[in-house]
């Protein structure tokens, strides 16, 4: 991401709003409460600002109702990085443990040992609230990458990014039937949802990922077309157009291999240094697939058809896999054997395995499936547990960034972003 730095270059007057925000207008001074790092709550007096009402017709609503132009703002405690009624320390903390945690719960206990005792609703306020900062500069952010970056962090690296999908279930309200005769609630649908997560970290010369230099993680509810938005605007932030290698590996998903061409245009670099490539363990499974379709042959005869063209598969055969499964769709299992030998056929330049061990490039995703587990599975995805949309994607980009080691990163750039004279403040 882009650093605190340039996030704080811009010059701007005392008690100026961030980028973007609305007209504001001053309604004098109030009482406000601070939430402090010890858990202690103090009272400040300062100017309270409202966001300038815009005329529209028709009659005027009641006064006090908070309509689309949002809440107020504070000014004076925003230039001290106080946001959503915390000192920055308190709303680090907190956010940081209830993103950390397997539940708001855990985060509460955890908070109550180190002297914030606070309830699970204030918890998620504060989270929410650092999690919708934190998106809002994510999308300032992206909507400012050129097409064509400065050199950056990524120029001249041989860089590996991925993207993968996760489950996890949101929470829509039922807006028809019979309503609770307690609660007078219709009730909530659960459906599944796949959010998606990518990951960007660089490699050596013989495709290890490099320790030293900080992977990436972000993940979104968004569609496919988001997930790569995302990737291109952190690509170009990195410079990644200089790099001097772009890998792009996957499962064979089709949404992920439709969009490689404009995935290419759209970050600027060179074809002659991007590869694609299928993740080697996914085309296993497929090869496992297809030899279980074989229901005749006895469980020998599998294994050592699964065996043979492993092999065969490695050294980057595809069209010796492609035949023999080819010679296999006979029969009632033929449609199913064919969907095998077609997802091996569409991907064959992306399974050259030697070929690419021989450059010194990776051939598993093995990254973006811990990312999938770290972000998704061991905090949003339980029995039970259920999201209301906008909170699982704030929490996903908190969770994200937490688990990639970039969580101080994230608070400071924040802070820089939304408060324009505490982008050094962490107290």
């Amino acid at each position: 991401v882009a650093s605190v730095e340039a996030n704080a270059a811009a010059p701007r007057r005392r008690g100026a709003s961030p980028p973007g925000a609305k007209k504001m207008r001053s309604t004098g001074r109030r009482a406000t409460p601070v939430l402090l790092l010890g858990g202690r709550q103090i009272s400040l007096r300062t100017t309270y600002r409202l966001p300038v009402p815009t005329p529209r017709p028709g009659r005027r609503k009641g006064s006090g109702r908070r309509g689309k132009a949002g809440v107020g703002d504070y000014p004076r405690l925003r230039q001290l990085g106080i946001l959503c009624g915390a000192t920055p320390a308190t709303l680090s903390e907190v956010a940081r443990q209830a993103a950390e945690s397997s539940s708001y719960e855990r985060a509460r206990e955890t908070l109550a040992r180190r002297g914030l005792d606070l309830d699970e609703k204030a918890i998620v306020r504060l989270t929410g609230g650092l999690g919708t900062l934190s998106l809002q500069l994510r999308a300032a952010q992206l909507a400012e990458a050129p097409p064509a970056a400065v050199p950056g962090p990524l120029s001249d690296k041989r860089v590996v990014v991925s993207v993968d999908g996760g489950r996890l279930r949101v929470r829509q309200p039922r807006k028809r039937g019979r309503r609770r005769s307690k609660t007078r609630h219709r009730g909530f649908d659960a459906p599944w949802r796949e959010p998606k997560v990518l990951t960007i970290y660089v490699t050596d010369a013989s495709g290890r990922m490099e320790r030293q230099v900080r992977s990436l993680y972000d993940a979104t509810l968004g569609d496919a077309d988001a997930v790569f938005a995302l990737l291109v605007g952190y690509l170009r932030l990195q410079g990644a157009h200089q790099a001097a290698s772009l890998v792009l590996i996957g499962d064979g998903a089709r949404w992920i291999w439709d969009r490689v061409d404009e995935f290419v245009t759209a970050v600027a670099i060179e074809p002659a240094r991007f590869v694609a490539i299928v993740d080697y363990y996914h085309a296993v499974e497929h090869l496992g697939a297809a030899a279980d379709l074989c229901i005749n042959w006895p469980a020998s005869t599998r294994r050592r058809f699964l065996q043979h063209y492993k092999r065969v598969l490695r050294r980057g055969d595809v069209e010796e896999v492609v035949a023999v499964i080819h010679e296999l769709c006979v029969g009632r299992l033929a449609t199913s054997l064919a969907t095998e030998r077609d997802y091996f056929a569409r991907n064959a330049e992306r399974m050259r395995y030697k070929a690419f061990q021989d450059r010194g490039l990776p051939i598993g995703s093995g990254a973006v499936e811990s990312a999938v587990r770290q972000v998704v599975n061991l905090r949003l995805k339980s029995n039970g547990m259920f999201w209301l949309q906008d909170h699982a994607e704030y929490l996903l980009h908190l969770r994200a960034f937490l688990r990639a080691g970039r969580w101080d990163d994230l608070v400071l750039a924040t802070l820089a972003h939304h408060c324009p004279s505490a982008s050094g403040s962490s107290s």
